[in-house]
């Protein structure tokens, strides 16, 4: 049976050039129409402090260089960065069958780190403000109710940034790195049921050997 793509194939080939120009303005148009979609979709999910290179991260094999001045930026691969305990994953922003599970290492279990940045910012350094505004501006519904819980190492140094957000009665959280990198989003009380087991699994990878050391009203960072 012919696909749906080869059958307008031939029937372009029938009906000679004058159709097969007709189609190209449509055609052009529908991409452009994907492409405003895709930028959309990556600005709303909190990925505005990717690389430089909007590109890079999308591939799984991407390398992205870390920001100016970071040390984990000597790693040139995945394997060597997993090494270094001071270092975390880049988080992959391309397609993936499955959502891609934090492991507890500060890399994913089934997908690919595209670059190397620091775990932590350094000890005592309060969360950087453009990082908050950011995420704070990242939801639409119950953003001036929203709040960002900054959880903290033992050595009080900055590692991620939890937004909480209720969208319609029961309360959300999104995972973002101290730069404002989105790593996962889950219930902020997950239920007792499988799906919400593996969501306190999750939400246990994410802070382990983290305390949370303060709370960020987004209202206040407006």
């Amino acid at each position: 049976m012919l696909s749906k793509r080869r059958i307008e194939a031939v029937a372009t080939r029938a009906m000679g050039p004058t159709a097969a120009k007709a189609r190209e303005p449509a055609t052009a148009r529908r991409c452009a129409i994907r492409g405003l979609v895709v930028v959309a979709s990556i600005a709303a999910l909190g990925w505005a402090s990717a690389p430089a290179d909007q590109s890079c991260g999308l591939g799984p094999h991407d390398w992205c260089p870390s920001p100016p001045g970071d040390a984990c930026g000597r790693h040139r691969d995945e394997r060597s960065c997993r090494a270094d305990p001071a270092c975390r994953g880049l988080p992959y922003r391309g397609e993936s069958v499955v959502d891609c599970t934090p492991d507890d290492k500060g890399f994913w279990s089934n997908c690919p780190a595209v670059g190397c940045i620091a775990r932590s910012d350094p000890p005592g350094q309060p969360p950087r403000r453009e990082a908050i505004a950011e995420i704070c501006g990242s939801p639409r519904p119950g953003g001036q109710a929203a709040e960002v819980h900054v959880w903290r190492t033992e050595a009080k140094a900055a590692t991620l940034l939890e937004l909480r957000v209720s969208y319609s009665g029961r309360p959300w959280s999104r995972f973002f790195d101290t730069r404002g990198h989105f790593l996962y989003s889950l219930p902020t009380n997950p239920d007792d049921t499988p799906a919400g087991r593996s969501h306190t699994e999750v939400r246990g990878a994410l802070l382990k050997g983290l305390a949370r050391a303060e709370t960020l009203p987004c209202r206040a960072q407006r």
